[in-house]
């Protein structure tokens, strides 16, 4: 779910032997990027892509064994949506596994709003829907989803955080040259401001798998 430009599913054939991999997305531009990929790669006798639109996925009951996402669910306003039709193409005993971008339990706080909201101001507009921690427990536990494990892994992307932005401004003159001096100083901007809501703990880099029963 939310392939990208195929990274991750290359990594799911090439590292962890998966026979067949469907990747997903809402957007052209990342497909073609995904499949001309493959291609070089020569990997596309076992990836294939696919255009969907938001909402309910267009594959029969119980199609595959796994569902994986990284970092693409928070772009997703509806996750009980989402997390169902999960459930409706996972084979019993499937499993749901995925990491995704959450947040602290409780009220959203000015700074992690404000980075939310700067997110979605910049060229290329991210439009982030946090659920929560807890959030994501219930709502996979509501819908049936058992063996329900989530790993907050804040602590770990405070560091990685600092070294990306330490890339960024090292080889800042190359990053110029690729994205224009605007737009780099807004993804520096965008970093710091990330960087802070992540210390404060609001921000909650996590890993989640649920099994269907």
């Amino acid at each position: 779910l939310g392939c990208g430009i195929g990274g991750p599913a290359m990594d799911l054939v090439r590292v962890h032997g998966a026979k067949h991999v469907l990747g997903v997305d809402v957007v052209t531009n990342n497909l073609q990027r995904a499949a001309e990929t493959v291609a070089a790669a020569e990997m596309a006798d076992r990836i294939s892509f696919q255009l969907v639109q938001s909402g309910p996925l267009p594959f029969a009951d119980a199609a595959f064994d796994i569902v994986f996402s990284k970092d693409a669910l928070v772009e997703a306003p509806d996750k009980e949506l989402l997390f169902a039709e999960a459930l409706r193409v996972l084979r019993p005993e499937g499993w749901l596994m995925a990491s995704d971008w959450l947040r602290s339990d409780g009220p959203i706080s000015p700074q992690l709003q404000h980075w939310v909201d700067f997110s979605g101001s910049q060229e290329t507009p991210h439009s982030f829907h946090l659920a929560s921690l807890s959030e994501t427990r219930h709502t996979l536990r509501a819908l049936g989803y058992v063996e329900i494990e989530i790993k907050n892994e804040n602590a770990w992307y405070r560091q990685e955080a600092r070294r990306e932005l330490a890339l960024k401004e090292k080889h800042w003159r190359q990053f110029v040259l690729l994205r224009g001096e605007r737009d780099a100083e807004q993804s520096v901007a965008w970093h710091r401001a990330m960087i802070e809501v992540l210390d404060s703990g609001d921000f909650c880099p996590s890993c989640f798998r649920a099994r269907k029963p």
